[in-house]
């Protein structure tokens, strides 16, 4: 008899893949080799096991194990740190999440009610600002209503103004507008305002005088009190104006504004060079204001500097200053010679 001993071990890992130990080369152990096991019962009597009831099992009660009490279900990172998905937000009806998302509502609508303060306030500013420069302007270019307000001619202011054609002597004219024919033009003559051009266009001489007398009435919107003196202030300074700063459509130069003493209550000089296809015209305007009535001398001289032109010229500037002021002094004691209210 063969002595009996302990069984030989068994190795703990599993049999090659080869399918050794069972027949056909299957990978999985033969359940025979397995004294611990029942044998499976053949597949001919499987529909003769009985069928597992739902009472056969009582019901769960154990707890949820701990995180440590099974395998990681996470792929892990250097640092056996785990990919673990971002946690679930809670829920929109949740407790804490409506209560943040309430604060947050509540934050919001605090900046757009602050925000629509601040913008009221900015535009309540900016009308601010308009209604009081529109009252500065209005105050300052409209005049205020007044009780004294002139509706008529005062004592000493003139009635009329003189003819201008006769105003001017003929030794004046001989002088600063030479040559013949001299063409006379009565343009305007009313006892308003009268208007009369003196013309010379012979060769070498090209003149052309021009005066002019203006008598202004109350004016309820003018200067002051709107009376007749008020109003011929106003346009006397209307005149300077546009010479020295004629409007741009009108293509006309600059005048050099001179003051002039002696004629008037007020009186200046203004001296324009025009340059048109090659020809030099030089212009002098004597602008005169006595009480209500404003006469303005203009004479002017052409030198050409074409051939077809070559005849006229040459022009001093300085015969042409003393010829305007030599008409205006006459056009003045033609004017002073006028009737007056109350004279």
């Amino acid at each position: 008899m063969a002595q009996q001993g302990f069984p030989p071990r068994r190795s703990a890992r599993l049999p090659a893949s080869s399918g050794a130990g069972r027949p056909g080369g299957s990978g999985r152990t033969d359940r025979s080799d397995r004294p611990d096991r029942a044998p499976r019962p053949d597949r001919r009597y499987r529909s003769d096991r009985p069928q597992w009831q739902s009472d056969d099992f009582p019901a769960d009660t154990d707890q949820d194990l701990p995180p440590w009490a099974g395998p990681g279900i996470y792929a892990t990172r250097p640092g056996r740190r785990e990919l673990r998905p971002p946690d679930p937000e809670p829920p929109p009806d949740g407790g804490g999440g409506r209560g943040r998302r309430a604060g947050r509502a509540a934050a919001t609508r605090l900046r757009r009610s602050r925000r629509r303060v601040l913008q009221l306030g900015a535009v309540a500013v900016i009308v601010a600002v308009a209604v009081a420069a529109v009252l500065v302007i209005h105050q300052q270019h409209t005049p205020a209503p007044r009780n004294g307000l002139v509706k008529a001619l005062l004592p000493g202011e003139f009635r009329s103004v003189p003819n201008a054609c006769t105003a001017v002597s003929a030794a004046t004219l001989g002088q600063y507008v030479p040559g013949t024919p001299r063409k006379v033009t009565h343009s305007i003559a009313t006892s308003a305002q009268n208007q009369c051009t003196f013309t010379v266009d012979a060769t070498p001489v090209f003149r052309v005088l021009e005066v002019t007398a203006q008598q202004y009435l109350p004016f309820a919107i003018a200067s002051g009190n709107g009376s007749a003196t008020n109003n011929a202030i106003d346009n006397f300074a209307l005149d300077r104006q546009q010479l020295a700063n004629p409007a741009r459509k009108s293509h006309l130069p600059k005048a050099l504004i001179s003051a002039v003493a002696g004629l008037g209550q007020a009186a200046f000089s203004a001296l324009q060079i025009f340059h048109v296809a090659g020809d030099t015209t030089d212009r002098v305007t004597v602008v005169v204001r006595n009480k209500n009535v404003v006469y303005i001398v203009a004479l002017q001289g052409l030198q050409s500097g074409r051939r077809s032109h070559g005849g006229f010229g040459p022009v001093r500037v300085s015969d042409l200053r003393a010829g305007s002021l030599a008409a205006a002094r006459q056009v003045q004691a033609a004017v002073a010679a006028g009737p007056v209210v109350g004279g």
